[in-house]
C-alpha cells in the first residue's frame, strides 16, 4: 500500500507540472479575453 502511494506521488509531480504547463497559456489567453469584457458586462 505504501509503495503505491509513493509511486503515485512520484508520478503525480511531473504529471501536474505537465498539465499546468499545458493549461497555463490557455488560461492566460482566456483571462486576457475575459478581463476587457468585465466592465461592459457590469453596465
Amino acid at each position: 500500500m505504501d509503495r503505491t502511494i509513493y509511486f503515485s506521488a512520484k508520478l503525480a509531480g511531473p504529471l501536474a507540472l505537465m498539465i499546468i504547463s499545458l493549461l497555463y497559456p490557455i488560461i492566460s489567453v482566456v483571462l486576457l479575453l475575459i478581463i476587457p469584457e468585465l466592465p461592459k458586462m457590469e453596465t
